[in-house]
This record gives C-alpha cells, structure tokens and sequence, in this order.
C-alpha cells in the first residue's frame, strides 16, 4: 500500500475554465489543488497554507503581478519548487523565468503525463537539492571549529603593541644564511611600516625593500644561524626610521626567526632636539632682538639680557637688583601686576600682555609686550618668572598707519569684488589676499605656487592667458591683462579679469616680480553667455521645428524675412533678391494658388481687428522654390499704435509637410485596418454560427436527457460568443460594446433554445454603456449559465414564470442582478459547498472578473454579481 503523503499543488492560472481543466487534470494523478487566479492570490496562498509543497504557475497572469513577480515574491518567503506552466514558447517568455530558481517548464498543450512526470522530477530535484544544503551546513560548522584555534593564536600577535614579524631564512647552495621572507607581520608591524601582511607575505625582503642595508641581513643571520637572541638599535633606510630590535629564534630550526621591533625614531630625534635647543637658548639670549629677563615672585629683576641697555638706555647695572614697577607707567602697573597674577594662578605661560608704556633713560615712554612662565623649586612653589618682553613702539605707529590705509582699500576692493596677487618671478612663489582664494571657495593654504592657480584655469583658456603674461614680461605689451575662467571648489567655473604688471626690476632691469589684481566679471560673462545662447537657441529651435519668422509693415507693404524663413521655402535670399517683398510678390511666389484668397482674407481679418491681443493660428499649402507642394501653419500677431490702429503684424511659419503626409498615411492604413478587422469578426460569427448550428443537429439525433442538457448548455455559451462577435461587427469601435444591445440579444438567444420559453415571461433593464471585449466575453458566459440554470430549475412544477435581468453601472461599479420567482433554493443550500460545474464556473469567471457571486433565497431566487471597471 502507498503510505507516501498526498502532495499538495498550487495552481495558479488567470483562465478560469483553464484552471478548472488543469485542476481536473492533476487530481487524477493523486495529487491535492488549490487554485489562485491572480498572483497576488497567489502569494497570499502560499503565506496561508503551510500544507503546499509545489507551484504550478502560469507565466501571464493578465492585470497585475506576473508569475515571474509572484514567485519571486514567493520565494523570499519560502523555498519550494515553482514549475513554470505557459502556452508561450518564445525566447523572451522563457528568458523571463530565468531569473527565477525554478524546476521546470511545461508547455500548457503537453499530455497529463509529461505535467505529471514533470511535477515528479521537480519534486526530486527539490529534495536533492535540500539535502545537498543540509551537507553543506555540516562541512561549515566543522571548519569554523578548526578555524577558531588559529584565530585566537593570530589574534595575541595582532593585538600587540610593538611590531611582530616572522620571517623564513634563506640560505644559498653552500649553506649561507643570505635573505630572509615574509611569513606573518601583525598590525603594528603593517602601522609603522607601511605594508599589508597580504601584500609581503611569501616574498624575500629584497623584493620588498630591494634597498635594504646589508647589516639587517647579517645581524638576523647571526641569530638564525646561532639561535642566539640579539637586541640593537639600527636605521632602515627604506623606511627612513630607527628601529630598537629584540631578535629570538624560539625553534631549534633555522628555517624560522622573529623580530620585535619599537620606532624609536621620535624619542631619537627628541633627544637631539634637547641639545640643540640649549645651544639655540644661549644664542637666543645672547643676539636676540628682545629682552629677555628673570624676576623673583614679588618682581625683582634677577636677570635681563644686553639689548635692554640698547632698547631702553639703562646700564644693566641700573636694573639687575631693582623692582621692575619703578620701569613701567603709574597708569599701566594695575594691569601688569594682574597679569603676573594669572601667570601664578595659571601656572602656565602667558602670551602677549596688553602693551604698558616702559621708561626710557631720557624720560620718554616706549610701548612695550611681554610674555611669562612661571619658575618653581622642587616643591612645585613658584618661585619667580622668565620672559620677553618686546619694543613695539614703531611696530604701533605703523600699524594704526597701515590699518586705516588697509581699511580705505579694504572697503573699496569690497565693493569692486576684487583681490591683490603678487608672484616672485624668481621662485614661482605667490603672496594674495585670501579674498582671491575665498571667490573659489578654497583655503588660502591650497595655493602656494602660480601654477596651482594656473592648474585651475579653463583649459582652452590657459594658453591665452599665459601669453598675456608672457607678452607683458616681453615687452610687447605694457601691462598683463586678460580674462579667464577658473574652476571653484566645487568644479564650476566663474570669470576672472586679471590684470598686472612688472612691480620690481634688479640693477641689470630684469623683472623680479608682478603684482596686479583679480575681479570676478561672471555676473557679467553670465550675461553677456545667456544672451548669445538665447540667440542660438532661438536659431536653433527655428531650424529643428523647420520654422520662420516675419514681419510685416502694414503701411509699406513690405514682408520681411530671415534666414531659416527661406529655408522652409527650399531657396535663400539671395536667390529671391533680398529679405524683403510686397504681399502681392510673397503670395505669387510662395502661397499655393487655391488657398491665396484664404490667406489674404486672414490677413485683412488681423490688421482690422480691435483687440490688441490678437492672434490666430492657419494652415494652408504652399509652393515650394523647386514646384513641389507643401503645407505650412501660420501663426501670427498684432501691434497697434497709441490710436488702436494696427501698423504691423507678424509670426512664425513651421513646414508641417511631413505630419500631413504622416497623417494621410495613418488614415489610409487605418481604413486598410478596419476592412481586415470587419473581415475577420465576420467570418469568426460565421464559424460560431456553424459550430452552434451542428451541434443543434446532432441534438436531435440524442435520445439522452443528460446528454441533452450538456448540448443545450455548450450551444447557449456558443451563443453568447455570437451574439458577442455580431455586436463587434455592428460596432465601430471593437474594443467597447454596448451593454444593452449585448445582453439583451444574448439573453433572448438563451431563452429561445427551451421548449418552456411561451410560459416564461423575461423583464429586462440593462444601462447603456460600453464594456471592452475581454470582461464582456466572462459576463456573457455567466449570464448564459444563470439564465440556462433557472429555466432548467426554476420553474419545474409551475404554469409560468417571470425572468427579471438587471445590468446597472454606478460611477464605476457594474452590478447584475437575475430574479425569478420560481420554487427557490434547497433549505440546506450552500453556496460555497456546491460542485456543480455551472456554479463553479461563474464563481471563478467573477473572480476574474475582479469582483464577486452571491445567491439567495429571495420570492423566488436572486444571483448577484458586483465588480469594478
């Protein structure tokens, strides 16, 4: 016995009476459907029902999300076998489901036994696959256990402080220690180095640092050789560092030796930087241009350097013993003691007193700035300070002189948006004002040199503005100047006007530099850009849509034309004798003679009328200068005068030769279009109609009331294909029928094929509005199958009967609605419980539809069915 559980399949198939075949087609093999119509059916299945084990999934699913869509969406969620089912066959249909991971590709017309036996191997492959990934998962847990060992060992090295390298000897024929190779760096190593332990890994040092010192080889040789450890302090040049090097060789081989190193390179050159700065100190004090002084805690001088006696007039013997107060103003001692104050409080130095006026021997007062640190004894006490203190007398003078003179330019350059440069012709070197480097959108620091400004030029301006400068240098032109774009920070472009020239000449007049200034003119290059672009565009724009413009003088009678007008008349000006002409000339010359009085007519109809918004838009043929015919449209305007007289008109021609011809041909293939489409629906009627007609012949010949039933059913849905393609034919339009032509003819046309139908009394109210033909044919199909249900059902028992059919469009919601009054519903009737093929099929042909079915016992029984447009 097959104990194998029953296989659950998700069918999903937009068709209806597709699904409901193919469903019955599967469960004869064993297996359990579900059915979904659309794919976002499909993915809510799925989400729902655990129980599914496979997807047979239709690739066009109408509106909506495709199969592709829905599986992927499926797959995200789930991982089960999708088989794609598609009556397409063409490259692009299949390449869709490439994308998808999928287990196969039935062609809809295929036997029940090539779906079943692909079902099967889709099912196989599946579980191959599940079990291939369960094997994989093991191998990967063993291999992470192996790995964590080696992690936790690489981890302590790379977590090291100093650097950490193990290197592999290598020796030559004659067993010489002669290089060493990378086999692990940690990351300090790769910090203070430089390199990756990827990139050095496997190679000798030689090919590293092909530059290396031959002491490094020889001293890690001594201890690979020896297997005694060494520590030393050497200079790697390659790197340009001083490194302190404890090596060890932890192996009884000498294939293997480690190094730990420490760049002592800083504290090396700190140590260095001590000494030299004493020696600097002493010269410091000796020459320098400040005085340099010692105090004691409550301010007496303890030391002060030579140039006090130079700045100041007082012997040092004057000074050195005596309190620094009976030196400085009354006025300015409050803040000197304060600051001294700080300098304690702080215990740190102080930068930069405000200046205090110092006496001279002569009785006058020199301005002076002193800064300070603190000195202490062993117990942290202070005991007194060191400091400078600087003359800065002239330093004042000239600069409340030159911050006025600087204010006065400053405000002025402001305004000009303008900048200073100077440029040592010597060196390259430039000096500016951090304006220049600020309409750029740069730190001054960026610029240094002239050719980091010239880096920024335009390129193609580049040589026109060394040539500037070249020929000012020259002697060919008495200043440099030019315009110029320059890139901004942000990689646009703004306009410089730059101008200079020749500031300083040596004793032979050779120039040593130029200074000049920068204004930035873009607003004005942007203006004077836009109007040219406007310029061209307009030319432009009047060349592509093949138009011309004109004027015309109402009081001259004269035309005026330009360039692209003549174009679209296939000659120039020249060939026509100027740019100007009569009315008279432009309409013999120009206008086609039929359509002369039109255009005429137009034109006096503008210049009389009133309003000063005038204009108006014609189309008339032409003439072109070769004798070819073409068509133009006209648009045109008016200017009046302070009286409302009109003194001139004018507009645009645009050559629309081209879309007329396009437009003539688009009807021509239209009408060639519509007599094959009328053809086709013909003989399609025709083809139902006989289909229709032979199966009522064989009708007759069937004794069989079950058979009979089965035939009476198929021949009302052949007529309400029928009646369908009759209503295309009639129609103009074979996308939209009207409703109420359709239904009414269809419902007449079920209704005649039962004998009973003298007894049955049809009412019918139908809106008249349109329905394309793809809802209309589902619609048909279940109003046959209503109509064909109560005339079967209903009615059994009694003397007559009352049909009433209902077909209702509210804003965009259509409703039917099919009454009788007959013997109703079974007590125990349930709507979604019934197997009947009729039922069944009107349920799904609603869902595609998009809308829903619902049956009720109602004085008699009311079938309903709602959906949107």
């Amino acid at each position: 016995m097959n104990t194998e559980k029953q296989k659950t399949i998700l069918l999903v198939e937009d068709e209806a009476i597709t699904a409901i075949a193919e469903k019955a087609t599967l469960e004869k093999f064993g297996y359990k459907v579900l059915t979904a119509l659309t794919g976002e059916q499909a993915v809510a299945a799925v989400a729902e029902t655990p129980a599914i084990d496979l997807i047979l999934m239709d690739i066009n699913l109408g509106a909506g999300m495709d199969g592709t869509e829905a599986a992927a969406i499926i797959l995200r969620q789930r991982d089960l076998p999708v088989v794609f089912l598609s009556s397409h066959t063409e490259p692009e249909v299949v390449a869709k489901t490439e994308k998808i991971t999928s287990y196969g590709y039935v062609v809809k017309d295929s036997t029940g036994t090539v779906l079943d036996t692909s079902i099967k191997m889709a099912f196989k492959l599946f579980e191959a696959k599940t079990k291939e990934q369960e094997k994989e998962s093991q191998m990967e847990a063993a291999l992470e256990a192996l790995q964590e060992s080696e992690d936790e060992l690489r981890h302590l090295f790379k977590s090291m402080i100093n650097a950490f390298v193990l290197f592999e000897s290598i020796f030559d024929a004659d067993g010489n220690f002669i290089s060493y190779r990378f086999v692990y760096i940690n990351n300090a190593y790769e910090r203070i180095t430089g390199v990756k332990n990827e990139e050095v890994k496997g190679k000798s040092v030689h090919e590293v640092w092909p530059e290396t010192e031959p002491e490094w080889v020889r001293r890690y040789g001594e201890v690979a050789v020896t297997g005694v450890s060494s520590e030393f302090e050497m200079f790697h040049g390659p790197t340009k560092k001083l490194y302190h090097c404890n090596v060890y060789r932890p192996w009884d081989s000498k294939s293997r030796f480690c190094v730990i190193f420490e760049d002592i390179t800083e504290r090396k050159q700190a140590e260095k930087a001590l000494r030299e700065s004493e020696e600097k100190y002493r010269i410091l004090v000796e020459n320098s241009h400040d005085i340099i002084y010692t105090l004691t805690a409550d301010g007496v001088f303890t030391f002060v350097s030579p140039v006090w006696t130079i700045l100041l007039g007082h012997p040092l013997t004057e000074v050195v013993g005596k309190p620094f107060q009976q030196f400085v103003h009354p006025d300015d001692l409050p803040g000197c003691m304060a600051w001294l104050q700080k300098v304690i409080k702080t215990g740190q130095r102080q930068e930069g007193v405000d200046a205090y006026r110092v006496r001279h021997a002569d009785g006058s007062w020199r301005l002076h700035t002193s800064s300070a640190v603190p000195l202490r004894n062993k117990a942290g006490m202070v005991i007194g300070f060191e400091g400078t203190a600087r003359d800065i007398t002239e330093r004042k003078r000239a600069q409340t002189a030159l911050q006025e003179n600087n204010s006065r330019l400053e405000l002025a350059m402001q305004a000009a948006d303008m900048a200073w440069w100077e440029m040592d012709l010597g060196t390259g070197n430039v000096a500016f004002e951090k304006r220049k480097a600020q309409m750029l959108g740069f730190s001054p620091n960026k610029f240094k040199h002239y050719r980091d400004f010239v880096a920024l030029v335009h390129p193609d301006d580049r040589e026109k503005a060394m040539n500037a400068m070249r020929g000012h240098l020259e002697g060919s032109l008495t200043r440099y100047e030019v315009d110029y774009r320059i890139a901004t920070s942000s990689g646009e472009y703004i306009w410089f006007h730059d101008i200079g020239s020749i500031g300083k000449r040596d004793a032979a007049g050779k120039p040593l530099n130029v200074t000049g200034l920068v204004i930035n003119i873009s607003d004005r290059k942007l203006a004077e850009e836009a109007l040219r672009a406007s310029e061209a565009k307009q030319s432009n724009a009047l060349q592509m849509t093949k138009s011309g413009h004109w004027e015309y003088d109402v009081d001259r009678d004269r035309f005026t034309f330009n360039d692209n007008f003549y174009r679209i008349f296939r000659t120039t000006a020249a060939a026509v004798g100027g740019y100007q002409m009569s009315s008279a000339e432009y309409a013999r010359r120009f206008c086609h003679p039929d359509d002369a009085v039109q255009v005429g007519e137009e034109t006096r109809g503008a210049i009389a009328s009133p309003d000063p918004n005038y204009s108006r838009q014609i189309e008339h043929r032409i003439l072109y200068a070769d004798g070819e015919i073409g068509h133009i449209a006209v648009r045109f305007f008016i200017v009046k005068d302070t009286q409302g007289r009109t003194i001139k008109t004018y507009g645009v021609n645009q050559d629309i030769s081209d879309r007329k011809q396009a437009q003539a041909e688009i009807q021509r293939q239209l009408a060639e279009k519509e007599i094959l489409l009328k053809e086709v629906h013909h003989r399609i009627k025709n083809n139902i109609a006989s289909i229709g007609g032979l199966i009522s012949l064989r009708l007759k010949s069937i004794a069989n009331h079950e058979a009979i039933a089965v035939l009476q059913d198929a021949i009302g849905q052949i007529d309400s294909m029928r009646v369908l393609y009759d209503k295309l034919l009639l129609s103009g339009d074979y996308q939209d029928i009207t409703m109420k032509s359709y239904v009414e003819s269809l419902a007449a046309a079920v209704i005649s094929l039962f004998p009973e139908q003298a007894k049955v009394k049809l009412e019918q109210r139908v809106d008249d509005f349109h329905l394309d033909a793809k809802r209309l044919f589902p619609l048909g199909i279940i109003i046959n199958e209503l109509l064909t249900n109560i005339m079967k059902y209903a009615f059994a028992g009694k003397k007559s009967g009352r049909i009433r059919l209902s077909l209702a469009k509210t804003d965009n919601r259509v409703t039917l609605v099919l009454q009788d009054n007959g013997v109703g519903l079974p007590d125990k009737f349930d709507i979604d419980k019934t197997k009947g093929f009729g039922l069944t099929l009107v349920k799904m042909l609603s869902q595609q539809l998009g809308g829903c079915f619902s049956m009720e016992k109602h004085a008699g029984t009311r079938c309903t069915v709602e959906f949107d447009l």
